[in-house]
Protein backbone atom coordinates (compact mmCIF):
# COMPACT_ATOMS: atom_id res chain seq x y z
CA UNK A 1 0.00 0.00 0.00
CA UNK A 2 1.53 3.61 -1.15
CA UNK A 3 0.37 6.28 1.44
CA UNK A 4 0.95 10.02 2.35
CA UNK A 5 1.34 10.84 5.75
CA UNK A 6 2.04 14.54 6.74
CA UNK A 7 5.56 14.73 9.12
CA UNK A 8 5.12 17.07 12.59
CA UNK A 9 6.09 19.98 10.41
CA UNK A 10 3.15 19.37 7.86
CA UNK A 11 5.18 18.60 5.12
CA UNK A 12 4.16 15.47 2.82
CA UNK A 13 6.15 12.86 3.51
CA UNK A 14 5.72 9.78 1.06
CA UNK A 15 5.95 6.03 2.57
CA UNK A 16 6.35 4.48 -1.21
CA UNK A 17 5.36 0.54 0.83
CA UNK A 18 3.29 -0.14 4.39
CA UNK A 19 3.54 -4.33 4.47
CA UNK A 20 0.14 -4.82 6.88
CA UNK A 21 1.00 -8.25 7.30
CA UNK A 22 4.66 -7.63 8.72
CA UNK A 23 3.53 -4.64 10.33
CA UNK A 24 6.48 -2.54 8.44
CA UNK A 25 6.66 0.70 7.28
CA UNK A 26 9.04 2.27 4.85
CA UNK A 27 9.75 5.76 3.39
CA UNK A 28 12.16 6.26 0.15
CA UNK A 29 15.62 7.97 0.69
CA UNK A 30 17.74 9.25 -1.80
CA UNK A 31 21.33 8.29 -1.16
CA UNK A 32 23.81 8.89 -4.14
CA UNK A 33 21.29 9.52 -6.69
CA UNK A 34 19.83 6.18 -5.63
CA UNK A 35 16.61 5.34 -4.17
CA UNK A 36 16.63 3.16 -1.01
CA UNK A 37 14.21 2.09 1.23
CA UNK A 38 14.45 2.57 4.97
CA UNK A 39 12.46 1.28 7.67
CA UNK A 40 10.19 3.52 10.26
CA UNK A 41 9.93 2.04 13.43
CA UNK A 42 7.54 3.76 14.80
CA UNK A 43 4.38 5.99 13.41
CA UNK A 44 0.82 6.74 14.55
CA UNK A 45 -0.32 4.66 11.37
CA UNK A 46 1.36 0.99 12.83
CA UNK A 47 -0.08 1.88 16.03
CA UNK A 48 -3.30 1.97 14.23
CA UNK A 49 -3.00 -1.08 12.38
CA UNK A 50 -2.25 -2.92 15.28
CA UNK A 51 -5.64 -2.22 16.69
CA UNK A 52 -8.19 -0.74 13.99
CA UNK A 53 -10.92 0.31 16.63
CA UNK A 54 -12.25 -0.83 19.99
CA UNK A 55 -13.79 -4.11 18.63
CA UNK A 56 -11.68 -4.76 15.93
CA UNK A 57 -7.70 -6.44 16.02
CA UNK A 58 -5.43 -6.72 13.09
CA UNK A 59 -5.51 -10.48 12.86
CA UNK A 60 -9.34 -10.03 12.47
CA UNK A 61 -9.40 -7.20 10.12
CA UNK A 62 -6.79 -8.86 7.81
CA UNK A 63 -8.62 -11.69 7.52
CA UNK A 64 -11.91 -10.20 6.45
CA UNK A 65 -10.10 -7.70 4.00
CA UNK A 66 -8.51 -10.71 2.54
CA UNK A 67 -12.05 -12.61 2.19
CA UNK A 68 -13.55 -9.36 1.18
CA UNK A 69 -11.32 -9.58 -1.92
CA UNK A 70 -11.13 -12.82 -2.52
CA UNK A 71 -15.52 -12.75 -2.55
CA UNK A 72 -16.07 -9.59 -4.50
CA UNK A 73 -12.68 -8.00 -5.51
CA UNK A 74 -13.32 -5.00 -3.26
CA UNK A 75 -12.23 -4.04 0.65
CA UNK A 76 -13.71 -0.57 1.67
CA UNK A 77 -11.50 0.35 5.08
CA UNK A 78 -13.56 3.45 6.54
CA UNK A 79 -10.66 6.24 8.15
CA UNK A 80 -12.99 7.36 10.96
CA UNK A 81 -11.01 10.84 11.58
CA UNK A 82 -9.69 10.95 8.25
CA UNK A 83 -11.46 13.30 6.25
CA UNK A 84 -9.03 16.95 5.29
CA UNK A 85 -5.73 15.34 5.39
CA UNK A 86 -6.62 14.09 9.24
CA UNK A 87 -4.89 11.39 11.15
CA UNK A 88 -7.38 8.42 11.26
CA UNK A 89 -8.21 7.37 15.02
CA UNK A 90 -10.14 4.14 13.82
CA UNK A 91 -10.41 1.92 11.08
CA UNK A 92 -13.99 0.35 10.31
CA UNK A 93 -14.07 -2.03 7.97
CA UNK A 94 -17.37 -1.89 5.59
CA UNK A 95 -19.33 -4.62 3.29
CA UNK A 96 -18.27 -4.28 -0.13
CA UNK A 97 -21.72 -5.20 -1.66
CA UNK A 98 -23.35 -2.08 0.74
CA UNK A 99 -20.71 0.48 -1.35
CA UNK A 100 -21.74 2.17 -4.10
CA UNK A 101 -19.35 4.48 -5.68
CA UNK A 102 -19.98 8.02 -6.93
CA UNK A 103 -18.24 8.74 -10.06
CA UNK A 104 -17.52 12.37 -10.39
CA UNK A 105 -17.91 13.98 -14.61
CA UNK A 106 -14.13 14.64 -15.10
CA UNK A 107 -15.70 16.55 -18.35
CA UNK A 108 -17.69 19.24 -16.47
CA UNK A 109 -14.63 20.15 -14.12
CA UNK A 110 -14.40 17.53 -11.47
CA UNK A 111 -11.42 16.72 -9.85
CA UNK A 112 -12.05 12.99 -9.40
CA UNK A 113 -12.81 10.54 -10.54
CA UNK A 114 -14.56 8.66 -7.44
CA UNK A 115 -16.60 11.79 -5.57
CA UNK A 116 -17.88 10.06 -3.00
CA UNK A 117 -18.72 6.30 -1.77
CA UNK A 118 -22.47 5.45 -0.25
CA UNK A 119 -22.97 2.66 2.46
CA UNK A 120 -26.57 1.68 2.14
CA UNK A 121 -27.59 -1.21 4.79
CA UNK A 122 -30.56 -2.53 6.38
CA UNK A 123 -30.20 -3.18 9.85
CA UNK A 124 -33.22 -4.80 12.31
CA UNK A 125 -35.20 -3.43 9.93
CA UNK A 126 -34.07 0.19 9.43
CA UNK A 127 -32.35 1.34 6.21
CA UNK A 128 -28.88 3.13 7.72
CA UNK A 129 -27.60 5.11 4.36
CA UNK A 130 -24.20 6.94 5.00
CA UNK A 131 -21.81 9.22 1.96
CA UNK A 132 -18.15 9.20 2.84
CA UNK A 133 -15.73 11.90 1.10
CA UNK A 134 -13.05 10.46 -1.02
CA UNK A 135 -10.33 11.00 1.57
CA UNK A 136 -12.18 8.72 4.31
CA UNK A 137 -12.43 5.92 2.71
CA UNK A 138 -9.26 3.60 1.90
CA UNK A 139 -10.36 1.33 -1.36
CA UNK A 140 -8.66 -1.75 -1.60
CA UNK A 141 -8.98 -3.90 -4.77
CA UNK A 142 -8.14 -6.66 -7.00
CA UNK A 143 -7.42 -5.28 -10.33
CA UNK A 144 -10.25 -5.49 -12.75
CA UNK A 145 -9.64 -5.49 -16.62
CA UNK A 146 -13.61 -4.85 -16.86
CA UNK A 147 -13.91 -2.12 -14.91
CA UNK A 148 -11.40 0.54 -13.52
CA UNK A 149 -13.50 1.16 -10.22
CA UNK A 150 -15.04 -2.11 -8.58
CA UNK A 151 -12.50 -5.38 -8.17
CA UNK A 152 -12.67 -8.50 -9.59
CA UNK A 153 -12.78 -11.03 -7.63
CA UNK A 154 -11.86 -14.51 -7.00
CA UNK A 155 -14.82 -15.93 -7.96
CA UNK A 156 -15.75 -14.01 -10.38
CA UNK A 157 -13.17 -14.98 -12.38
CA UNK A 158 -13.97 -18.33 -11.55
CA UNK A 159 -17.52 -18.08 -12.61
CA UNK A 160 -17.38 -19.37 -16.13
CA UNK A 161 -15.65 -22.37 -15.29
CA UNK A 162 -17.98 -23.28 -12.48
CA UNK A 163 -20.64 -22.59 -15.11
CA UNK A 164 -19.28 -24.67 -17.74
CA UNK A 165 -19.03 -27.47 -15.23
CA UNK A 166 -22.19 -27.15 -13.80
CA UNK A 167 -23.59 -27.38 -17.02
CA UNK A 168 -22.00 -30.19 -18.32
CA UNK A 169 -23.20 -32.63 -15.28
CA UNK A 170 -27.18 -31.56 -16.15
Amino acid sequence: ICIEIENQYGCPVSYTHLDVYKRQLYKTVLKGGEAELVEVSEHPILDLLDRFNETTTQSDALYITEAHLDLTGDSFWYLEGGANGQQPTNIYLLQPDKMSLSLGDVDAGASRLVSGYNYKNIIDGTVVEVNYEPEEILHIKVPNPKNPYRGFSVVEGLATSIDIDTKTLE
